[in-house]
């Protein structure tokens, strides 16, 4: 069996292994190819997911936190993570326990496993049985490891906006078994909303509470867009222009978003030796100043 897709023959699962644009693409694909009525559901669970998240959170924590607990109730597991950066700057954002956190350590230190994959491949990456021979093989350094730390299945998600990559939300279990229908359809919907979570951390925010999780807000989709044009101004891979994005939010002291409706307005342009300036007068600016 391939340890990326689902053993569950539902429309999630199978969405979750075509598409690798990441989850929270998946998830905004299966909300509008769905019907009228099975859309207003997903809808009104994702809201029910938002208000349970919004319901454990303490105050002043961050929201990753209540997220991963929430996950481990409505996805029967035993434990979540979430994990953000990429190489030597990854690491696990919150965990439920320490099994989670060891998990997480582990796939950083050996380079392998689910989190790397779904890191790497851009798609969701589950696998019901770690004792599945092929897995030996995948991932030789995590997989023998985990199982003698008593993790038995796994179901790792992406978080991302397009192309731009922030992290991954792992589900562990410790008896073997895919996750069902309203599991998978709860992860998903769980991916959508720690993607928004973490965009609202890289502003030094917290998310309003009028902000609708459940699919890629507005400010999510113009990062996005900020994003693609900014690399296209340096000449850079995605990633790159991600960060120099941020780095223009942190030392402008202004949250993302903003920073982005100004590169998508033409307002700010990125050029190879600055972290983003202002875009310079047109014809008919130059004319009035003179």
């Amino acid at each position: 069996m391939n340890p990326r897709i689902s053993p569950n023959n539902t429309p999630f699962a199978d969405a979750s292994a075509r598409d690798v644009s990441g989850s929270a693409g998946t998830l905004k694909g299966a909300l509008a190819h769905a019907a009228g009525a099975e859309q207003e559901e997903l809808t009104m669970r994702a809201a029910h997911l938002r208000q349970l998240v919004a319901d454990v959170a303490a105050p002043l924590k961050p929201g990753t936190d209540a997220l991963c607990r929430v996950a481990v109730d409505v996805c029967g597991v035993d434990c979540a993570a979430v994990l953000v950066g990429r190489g030597e700057g990854r690491g696990a954002l919150h965990t439920t326990n320490p099994t989670a956190a060891a998990m997480e350590d582990l796939q950083i230190t050996v380079g392998e496993g689910p989190c790397v994959d779904a890191w790497e491949t851009r798609g969701p990456v589950l696998t019901p049985d770690l004792d599945e021979p092929q897995l030996a093989d995948r991932w030789p350094g995590f997989a023998p490891l985990a199982r003698g730390a008593g993790v038995r299945a796994v179901f790792t998600f992406p978080l991302q906006v397009g192309a731009v990559r922030l992290g991954t939300l792992s589900l562990y279990r410790h008896q073997p078994g895919g996750l069902g229908q309203d599991e998978t359809r709860d992860a998903l919907l769980l991916t959508a909303i720690a993607l928004d979570q973490l965009l609202a951390l890289s502003e030094e925010a917290r998310v309003p509470d009028g902000h609708e999780f459940g699919v890629v807000g507005e400010d999510s989709l113009k990062v996005y867009q900020a994003t693609g044009m900014v690399a296209a101004q340096l000449g850079v891979g995605v990633e790159e222009a991600f960060a120099r994005l941020r780095g223009r939010a942190f030392s402008k002291g202004l949250p993302l978003s903003e920073v982005a409706a100004q590169v998508l307005d033409g307002a700010v342009v990125f050029t190879a030796g600055g972290d983003g300036g202002d875009a310079p007068p047109s014809a008919d600016e130059r004319d009035e100043d003179e």
